[in-house]
């Protein structure tokens, strides 16, 4: 962006010395690109944005229909400001002139009787030559200075250090998901982001001026809030802010962001690759955890005080899963969620802990997150407040599953927990389809013992002994079996099970002596919880096959 020229620069050039503006004064400080002359009286062909139109008004002096139209025309195709010559052809200002002038707020300024326009013409370019002349200049003191602070190795923090301290301006550097990154003030000052309106995205309200930064004790907005993206090619990776005060001219300031915006994006890639890395090295840890690779707790904690991580027991472990068909998709999904923290600021933050108390990868097409959780009262209603709060935030973008461990309570526990946490996944998602859920391990019942017994024939061979004669057959067969299984969980009371199948009690005792035919006992309790047994047996097997039990 160049330097720009206003209409107040232009007057003060030595050759407007004798010129006045007769109307639109609210206007001196529109900028100025070029200079036309009007010739013709279709001017408006050929003139562009922000020009300055010097005439004598000679190709409608005579036309009161075209004087009527000439201020309107010309600011339709957003001419600056009017330079007129009277005298010759017109001796004074129409009124009309004057009125659109003032209410278009553009500058109608009056040349004297003996104004050269070619004259007047060559100074305004040759202030505009030498408006360039600066803006070069001063871009060159930029770049030179930026490039210098790349030469030295300057990581981002200096980047931004050094740019406020040209401007003497807090700046601040965003990531695309409005995360900050560094700024030119103290850590602690306060600093926030509010959007005000939850409906638009955080990118829509800076681009919309509804972005409000706070931060060292002062809120800014609007035009006080300038930015440039920070962008590799066609990704953007996130902003580079500057905070003006109010009514301060942000017009050099464009350039130093501009400039820096381009090197922004080289720290920030670098800054990424070695996050990655980091990210690569923190992986290979954790997988080396739960193969049991360090075979005291002790060894793990003193390598985990690399990573920034507290690793300290009892350990809850739980599993993320994107319930997306597409594994494309998925990953990119896997990959988002890693970068925008949301789901270790809700755990961390959420729970009262620290930032070193969780550590988040993604393995087994899952984010694993690590959490040291002490106990303590109402530890599971607080882990699945947390863990609801993640699917309603994403509630729009993602479908999630959540699975969570028992708490390890030592090292060598852990693994235990990853597998727990991810059995809960599989599991729960085999019973309930791709629906949002959040469920604990300790929640799987009987589920989780049917998962370690490898032979699954003898599975089909109880629930076939015991159910076989419901399950195979339809029509009268299949309403023993919903009465049952609602007799079963509502623990056999009769007047409940009737009222929730919305049949009549002698209905029910006709059904319950019909079940007696095929040898089943109502009376006898510990038949009923084998047959409770068998059933859940079922759906597990129906679950495992892919397949949904009818309930």
């Amino acid at each position: 962006m160049d330097i720009a020229v206003t209409v107040n620069d232009i007057l003060s050039l030595k050759s407007f010395a004798d010129v006045y503006v007769k109307a639109g004064a609210e206007g001196m400080s529109n900028v100025v690109e070029n200079v036309f002359f009007m010739e013709v009286p279709d001017i408006y062909k050929y003139v562009d944005p922000f020009g300055l139109l010097l005439t004598t008004l000679y190709p409608i002096a005579n036309d009161k229909e075209a004087i009527g139209r000439f201020i309107p025309n010309l600011v339709e195709k957003q001419v600056s400001c009017v330079a007129l010559k009277l005298g010759r052809y017109i001796h004074d200002v129409p009124p009309v002139m004057l009125e659109q002038a003032d209410r278009f707020r553009m500058p109608l300024m009056i040349l004297p009787n003996n104004a050269n326009l070619s004259k007047l013409s060559n100074d305004i370019l040759g202030l505009f030559l030498g408006s360039k002349t600066s803006m070069l200049e001063y871009r060159d003191n930029i770049h030179s200075k930026l490039m210098g602070l790349l030469l030295e190795g300057a990581d981002l923090h200096k980047l931004v250090k050094t740019v406020s301290d040209l401007f003497s301006l807090p700046v601040l550097v965003v990531d695309r998901y409005f995360h900050l990154q560094s700024a030119s003030f103290a850590a602690g000052t306060g600093y926030s982001l509010s959007k005000g309106d939850d409906s638009v995205t955080w990118d829509e309200a800076l681009s919309g001026g509804r972005l409000t930064v706070h931060a060292s004790g002062t809120s800014y907005s609007g035009l006080q809030v300038l930015y440039r993206p920070i962008a590799d090619g066609s990704e953007n990776l996130g902003y580079l802010i500057a905070l003006l005060e109010e009514d301060a001219d942000a017009t050099n300031l464009t350039i130093g962001l501009e400039q820096a915006s381009m090197l922004c994006a080289f720290l920030f890639q670098r800054e990424l690759a070695m996050r990655q890395t980091e990210r690569n090295y923190l992986d290979s840890f954790i997988r080396d955890m739960f193969s049991g690779k360090f075979p005291h707790q002790q060894e793990a904690e003193e390598k985990a005080k690399f990573f920034d991580w507290d690793l300290t027991f009892p350990m809850t472990v739980l599993a993320i899963e994107v319930l997306e068909a597409e594994q494309e998709r998925q990953r990119s999904s896997y990959a988002d969620l890693l970068a925008e923290g949301i789901v270790e600021q809700e755990l961390t933050a959420g729970l009262g802990l620290g930032p070193r108390s969780c550590k988040i990868v993604h393995r087994d097409d899952a984010l694993l997150c690590l959490i040291s959780l002490p106990g303590g009262q109402n530890l599971r209603e607080r882990l699945k407040e947390r863990a609801e709060g993640i699917l309603a935030y994403y509630k729009d973008k993602y479908k999630l599953g959540i699975g969570i461990s028992n708490p390890a309570p030592y090292f060598e526990r852990l693994k235990d927990a990853k597998d727990e946490a991810k059995f809960v996944l599989d599991m729960i998602n085999k019973l309930r389809g791709p629906e949002p859920f959040v469920a604990f391990y300790a929640e799987t019942g009987i589920y989780k013992l049917l998962h370690h017994i490898s032979e699954t024939d003898a599975l089909s061979r109880y629930v076939e002994e015991k159910l076989g004669f419901l399950l195979n057959n339809g029509g009268k067969e299949s309403e023993l079996l919903e009465t049952l299984l609602c007799l079963l969980k509502n623990g056999f009371n009769l007047q409940k099970t009737a009222k929730e199948l919305f049949i009549h009690y002698n209905t029910l005792r006709y059904r319950l002596d019909k079940l007696k035919e095929y040898g089943i006992d109502t009376g006898d309790g510990l038949e009923l919880a084998e047959l409770a047994l068998a059933y859940q047996m079922h759906t597990y097997l129906l679950a495992e096959s892919g397949r949904k039990p009818v309930r």
